[in-house]
């Protein structure tokens, strides 16, 4: 079952997008609606080449939910739209049961974190971001050290989330299917409170009003979400992981002689990384994916912008 049609409700955030669409929609070409804040940092250099010279707005609906029933509005009623491009992007999460419009965008993975954490995105910011060029004799070992370092760590937080992150996804999926259970979620999301967790009942007792999950279910979860974990998993956990290892990588790059047993020689890094502005500077290097660039070619491909 589709969830838009579960939306029956909606709130002033979808009606006050909605009414600014009509009243400035003979100002802008291109309209963008996404999740959240940081999207726009992501999605905004792989929109740039296609939108050109054409005018655009973007709106941060706030959650998927609101970019779904903006969705929903524009096109159930009679709103004249010729010649403008809407462009919606949404996470996939872990509603892998759910089924999409085709004119929105639905991440392969589970978030657009999650395009930050693979080997390539982590070679295009070892090579772009800290300057180290793999096929330079003097830099190689560097190279190797750096990505050895990022990839163990990673490794690391898979093992540590793996448990936590299955039970998070079933309850995901069983509230997905109920109209009545409002299961609290709010501990889960944060991977300070989840990591190393292997306890299925320290995990209910993080998890008001619970759906009950048996550990047959909890090991089968597991299984699936270790067959490509760096796309499965919940994004925001890589995030909140490993941003100190990128400080710390920085750090060891400003700092003279063999710091960290990584790098033998000093790199200047100016740039101030925190949990706040990860997802931004790191952009120009996470992964674009085959199904965006396609989507973005059909989009625009009508006004011969693409």
């Amino acid at each position: 079952m589709s969830l838009l049609d579960k939306m029956d409700e909606e709130v002033e955030c979808p009606e006050t997008i909605f009414k600014e669409v009509i009243e400035n929609k003979r100002q802008f070409d291109v309209f963008i609606f996404v999740e959240g804040i940081d999207d726009m940092n992501y999605y905004n250099p792989r929109l740039s080449m296609e939108i050109c010279n054409k005018k655009y707005h973007s709106f941060n609906c706030e959650n998927k939910n609101n970019v779904l029933i903006v969705h929903k509005m524009l096109n159930s009623k009679s709103i004249d739209l010729t010649n403008k491009v809407t462009l919606f992007f949404v996470d996939r999460d872990f509603d892998n049961d759910i089924t999409y419009p085709d004119d929105i965008f639905v991440t392969p993975c589970y978030a657009i974190e999650n395009f930050y954490f693979t080997n390539e995105a982590f070679e295009k910011i070892l090579s772009n971001f800290f300057h180290i060029d793999s096929l330079k004799n003097e830099d190689s070992n560097d190279f190797f050290n750096a990505m050895k370092f990022l990839t163990s760590k990673r490794e690391q937080y898979i093992q540590e989330m793996l448990y936590a992150n299955a039970f998070y996804s079933l309850q995901i999926r069983k509230k997905n299917k109920s109209k009545k259970q409002i299961v609290d979620l709010k501990k889960l999301k944060d991977f300070k409170n989840i990591r190393g967790v292997k306890s299925l009942t320290e995990l209910e007792n993080m998890t008001p009003n619970f759906f009950s999950i048996t550990q047959n279910e909890i090991t089968t979860e597991i299984a699936f979400l270790n067959t490509k974990p760096v796309q499965l998993l919940r994004g925001k956990y890589f995030e909140q992981a490993m941003t100190d290892d990128f400080r710390k990588l920085i750090e060891f790059s400003n700092n003279k002689g063999n710091q960290g047993g990584i790098f033998t020689k000093r790199r200047k890094i100016s740039t101030q990384l925190g949990k706040d502005n990860f997802i931004a500077v790191f952009a120009s290097f996470a992964d674009t994916p085959s199904e965006l660039k396609e989507y973005l070619i059909k989009k625009f491909s009508c006004l011969g912008v693409a």
